[in-house]
């Protein structure tokens, strides 16, 4: 059984490289998963399964550009 610190790292390294497929693999199906920012950011909200979290990033992935990681 992986660590929960093992888990953590292979989801930022599969953010790392834009696989997030694989992140979501690492991601119970009943994710409780809260992002709080100005209602602006269109990634802003509550996000409660894997395909809102799947909305989460393609909504973070169109309004930003991460240049370092």
């Amino acid at each position: 059984m992986e660590t929960p610190l093992k888990i953590v790292q292979r989801a930022y390294e599969a953010f790392h490289r834009q696989d997030i497929p694989a992140l979501l693999d690492l991601v119970g199906e009943d994710v409780d998963w809260d992002f709080i920012g100005p209602s602006n950011l269109p990634y802003a909200g509550s996000y409660r399964n894997r395909q809102q979290m799947l909305g989460f990033f393609a909504a973070l992935d169109g309004a930003e550009e991460f240049h370092a990681f």
